[in-house]
């Protein structure tokens, strides 16, 4: 497994400044890496949705502000997980380094959830416990609102939030007998807040967060058949 991570590693270097021609990535994913100093690795696992992705049409690249520091346009499957191995680069440490995945199929471009601090020589993920990072959306462009069978998840608001986000849902349904939940869920995958919706419901929610840390949360509306998430961000 080291051999391998090496070589990969290798490849990293000459792959992303070939990727804006080779596959129609946006114009600003280009990045020079003769123009850094520092280097740092992540080896990371996307997440689309809140589920393990295994689609072969994702990039990733790593940003400080709008200024692109890395991209990996090949993935790599690694077990059961696909993998990237992205090298990115500094000139200094402690910049804040964000994440975006760029999907081939339909253009789409979405940031990540997770942001990491630049360490010179520092190692973000392996093959055996990859970093994850997580995105909403990207096999759409469409930003109507949410619908899944019989759920629809209208808006969440405001967001960023303070303690108390509004949240308008619709449950088209009537099998009264079938639960359906409306969740915060941390990063981790814990449900930090959860209510009830009874079949028909059409309206407004609001949830109290007053307890919970600050941080990014996904909002989901599941019925265990369908799911409809967000990406809501819980400011203090």
């Amino acid at each position: 497994m080291r051999m391998l991570t090496m070589v990969l590693k290798r490849s990293s270097y000459t792959l992303p400044m070939l990727a804006g021609l080779l596959f129609g990535q946006p114009a600003e994913w280009s990045v020079e890496a003769s123009d850094y100093e520092h280097v740092m690795t992540v080896t990371a696992h996307i997440l689309v949705d809140g589920s393990s992705s295994d689609l072969n049409t994702l990039s990733l690249a790593a940003f400080k502000d709008s200024e692109c520091r890395g991209i990996a346009d090949t993935s790599y499957l690694v077990g059961d997980k696909r993998l990237y191995f992205l090298l990115v680069y500094a000139n200094s440490n402690q910049d804040l380094i964000s994440f975006k995945v760029f999907n081939s199929r339909n253009g789409s471009v979405r940031t990540a959830f997770e942001q990491v601090t630049f360490s010179s020589g520092d190692a973000f993920g392996n093959p055996d416990q990859p970093f994850t990072i997580g995105v909403e959306n990207i096999t759409s462009l469409d930003t109507r609102p949410l619908h899944a069978g019989s759920l629809i998840l209208e808006n969440a608001f405001p967001n960023p939030f303070n303690a108390r986000l509004n949240v308008e849902i619709t449950r088209t349904d009537s099998e009264s007998g079938r639960a359906a939940v409306l969740s915060l869920v941390d990063l981790s995958g814990r449900t930090t807040l959860q209510t009830t919706v009874n079949s028909g419901f059409s309206g407004l929610l609001q949830l109290n967060a007053e307890q919970l840390p600050s941080g990014i949360y996904l909002l989901q509306f599941n019925d265990g058949r369908h799911r409809q998430q967000r990406r809501v961000t819980l400011l203090k």
